[in-house]
């Protein structure tokens, strides 16, 4: 006669589960969390920050690999805050309450010191541009997708280096413009990825809500 209540995992397609991630990134919660798991491709900062909505740990560890089976001799990736176990306020954020935010590190050309412990500022001298291009584009591909990804913020001078560096490697205008804010002004509303100041260091990535999720704002 017990009701046992069982966290989702994180095989298969990431469904989302509704009623996991409540109220905003802002102002919310989580419930039945879903702790990112170990993995090669990736060092997980702080694990009592690691928690997130199913499909939201889902989407990290998918793109992480994929970079990982891309280019096998980059370094991990550093994955820092996602949320805590039951979500609302954590030092150092104003959002990453819900289990929606992640905050993602840049991959190196060769692995910096303190690196993947702290995040290091990205630059045309040392960033791996293509695996880093790699990780962000597949992350971009889930926009429009339930739970996909609704938006991301890196520093208008990083996104300028993305942009300079993608152009050279053939990337089409298209794509630049559907990923990129750079170059129509830090507050244009045009692009995947935004200007937020202070995020020269990495990028911070926000998840979608599920279509059906009426707790999820």
């Amino acid at each position: 006669g017990q009701v046992l209540a069982v966290a989702p995992g994180v095989g298969g397609r990431g469904r989302p589960i509704a009623g996991q991630s409540g109220g905003s990134p802002q102002r919310g919660k989580l419930a039945n969390a879903v702790r990112l798991p170990q993995s090669r491709a990736y060092y997980r900062r702080r694990l009592h920050r690691a928690w997130g909505a199913n499909w939201v740990v889902h989407h990290i560890r998918r793109s992480a690999e994929l970079v990982s089976r891309r280019h096998p001799s980059v370094h991990k990736l550093a994955i820092g805050d996602i949320s805590a176990k039951k979500g609302g306020p954590i030092s150092e954020h104003v959002s990453h309450q819900s289990g929606r935010d992640v905050d993602l590190g840049f991959y190196f050309k060769k692995k910096p010191g303190g690196y993947p412990k702290t995040f290091v500022k990205a630059t045309k001298g040392n960033l791996h541009f293509r695996a880093t291009w790699a990780l962000l584009t597949s992350l971009a591909a889930t926009k429009g997708a339930d739970g996909g990804v609704e938006s991301m913020y890196i520093s208008y001078d990083v996104q300028k280096l993305l942009y300079r560096a993608a152009k050279a490697d053939g990337v089409s205008k298209k794509v630049l413009s559907r990923m990129l804010q750079y170059p129509r002004g830090e507050d244009a509303l045009a692009g995947i990825i935004r200007h937020e100041p202070g995020h020269d260091d990495h990028v911070h990535v926000r998840f979608g809500c599920p279509k059906k999720d009426r707790r999820c704002r």
